[in-house]
């Protein structure tokens, strides 16, 4: 059994290349799909273990509302090596535009897609607002939730913003300026 749910519309997943016989995701994290919508594969080897296949196993009261922000977000993404791209420069544009901002200091350790900032403590409400105002949604993590390992310290917050293929250069420039002018 393979969980792919952080790779859902992040890197093309081919159930048949991937020996296993169950594969199983939410499809609200990259695929951006509404909440309570997920999908998964069965092979023909688990269908016959289970003596049936993975559409029997979906409810019976199906949400025609969810199926069709799914079947949206389904097509939105049939090209993920797009996906992928265009997240990438999104990305690297929201990181080269924040790098040197003086409230913040960018996380050296990230993932595409997933930008980092520790921002001083004291900025965190000024942010915090600016941002809101924007219409700008981030991320603020709870460190003892989020990254309990981790040791910042009580001086700064993180702070999380993650591109994606619904976002435009000018959402991204937009970021920046309310982050660098908070």
């Amino acid at each position: 059994m393979l969980d792919v749910a952080q790779a859902l519309g992040r890197v093309s997943i081919v159930p048949d290349d991937m020996n296993c016989d169950v594969v199983v995701g939410t499809a609200r994290k990259w695929l951006r799909a509404p909440r309570q919508t997920a999908m998964m594969w069965l092979s023909t080897r688990a269908e016959r273990m289970l003596g049936c296949d993975a559409r029997t196993l979906e409810p019976f009261d199906l949400n025609l509302a969810l199926l069709a922000g799914l079947s949206r977000a389904l097509e939105l993404s049939s090209d993920v090596i797009t996906i992928a791209d265009r997240v990438s420069q999104l990305d690297n544009q929201l990181r080269d535009g924040l790098n040197g901002a003086k409230m913040i200091k960018l996380s050296s350790v990230g993932y595409v897609g997933t930008v980092t900032c520790l921002v001083r403590a004291a900025a965190k409400p000024v942010l915090e607002k600016k941002l809101r105002a924007e219409g700008i949604i981030v991320k603020w993590c709870d460190a003892e939730w989020d990254e309990p390992l981790a040791n910042h310290g009580k001086s700064s917050e993180r702070l999380r913003m993650s591109p994606h293929i619904y976002n435009s250069p000018a959402d991204i420039e937009s970021a920046v300026n309310a982050i660098c002018t908070a």
